[in-house]
């Protein structure tokens, strides 16, 4: 077996050995432990095994007094492990990812994507790597300006945030993708810090796919990891569409790639009901002047109702910073470019697509499709988590 590497958001844990989960006995006694020196109160625990192809194993779930009746497996081929929290009133993810003899090492980004799709979220406070905190570098690209963060040595890791992110949006995966690559997390166009460009009249994701070809070429860092979430993934997967030459490997967390399904009767009812509930009632918001209201609607329709609340405060402060961003991608026609099944099939580079099994209905069908449609593919599902 090949182990890579255990993180959370208080500390790392290495020496988990073995080709079963016994040892897991031991991991979960030092999670209690850190816990209760940290002064957390655990609310419940749950143990699931996800294989490449996204199967779910059940392998232990606690009562809130944590008695879990652990048992030994193993599992042959590719697989991760994830460890489900429950601290204070809020579900916190935490993961750890180890690779059998399938493993490609292309492939292990899935460390990162196990938190990315985590309720925690990256911006939560008090992570091993604070983005926030790193020094700032910026870099001229089509006639703008961006500021990125790097960190680490070796093949180089690129995140790509979505919507109402920036560069801190990937602050619980710098430190563990660090250890072994170079990382750069980089702030899109319109997104904080970044100045407003005088002319914002695209706010499609086509002109993001260029931003980052051009980043990739005068970083000359190519060909790269692409790790994107939401809108990110969208377009990292066109990046990998029109310059085949920049990427490594691509891991996609649920890209809006709505044209995959629009034709469909499902896919077309689902995507008018994001519309409905999500994108028309943000941008109403957002013409009467109500930022917040704006990115809460936003937020609840595709994170869950009452998603935007439940966020700690220091995240919901981030968004609005990049509020400008959403209001303006509300009201482009263009948002989403046409992408479809025989642009994937061109995709060739190794991909790991990954969804929450509480996401939308909508970003796992589109999944799906990808599943269907690129050519060199893996897939997993992540217990317990949503878009967000």
């Amino acid at each position: 077996m090949t182990e890579y590497e255990m993180y959370d958001l208080m500390m790392s844990v290495q020496g988990v050995y073995g080709q079963d989960f016994g040892p897991m006995l031991s991991l979960l006694s030092g999670y209690l432990l850190v816990s209760y020196l940290a002064g957390k109160k655990l609310t419940g625990l749950q143990v699931s095994i996800i294989s490449a192809q996204g199967d779910r194993r059940l392998l232990a779930a606690s009562s809130p007094s944590l008695e879990a009746n652990m048992q030994s497996y193993a599992y042959s081929g590719t697989w991760s492990v994830a460890v489900v929290l429950g601290m204070h009133e809020s579900i916190k993810f935490f993961g750890f990812c180890r690779g059998g003899r399938q493993v490609k090492q292309t492939h292990l980004l899935v460390i990162g994507v196990c938190a990315f799709l985590g309720a925690c979220s990256s911006n939560e406070t008090g992570s091993a790597t604070d983005a926030s905190s790193a020094q700032l570098t910026e870099i001229q690209v089509n006639g703008i300006t961006l500021n990125y963060i790097e960190r680490g040595q070796g093949d180089t890791v690129l995140l790509v945030h979505g919507t109402l992110g920036d560069y801190r949006t990937w602050d619980g995966q710098i430190e563990a993708f660090s250890r072994d690559h170079r990382v750069i997390s980089y702030s899109r166009r319109y997104h904080y810090p970044n100045e407003w460009p005088p002319t914002a009249s695209s706010f499609s994701a086509v002109i993001h796919a260029e931003d980052l070809a051009a980043l990739i070429q005068r970083l000359d860092v190519g060909p790269v990891h692409l790790v994107g979430h939401s809108f990110g993934a969208f377009i990292s997967l066109l990046v990998a569409r029109e310059h085949p030459e920049l990427v490594r490997s691509l891991t996609l967390g649920e890209p809006p790639v709505m044209s995959l399904v629009a034709t469909t009767p499902e896919g077309e009812a689902l995507v008018q009901e994001l519309v409905a509930t999500a994108i028309m009632p943000s941008a109403e918001a957002f013409q009467r002047g109500d930022v917040e209201e704006g990115v809460r609607t936003f937020a609840d329709g595709v994170l869950g109702a009452g998603a935007y609340e439940d966020l700690d405060s220091e995240i919901r402060a981030n968004m609005m910073q990049n509020a400008r961003e959403l209001e303006g991608a509300t009201m482009d026609e263009n948002l989403f470019p046409p992408f479809l099944c025989e642009d994937a099939t061109n995709v060739a580079v190794p991909t790991l697509l990954v969804h929450g099994e509480l996401s939308l209905r909508i970003l796992v069908l589109i999944q799906d499709m990808l599943e269907q449609c690129l050519p060199n593919q893996e897939r997993a599902m992540i217990p317990a988590a949503s878009h967000g």
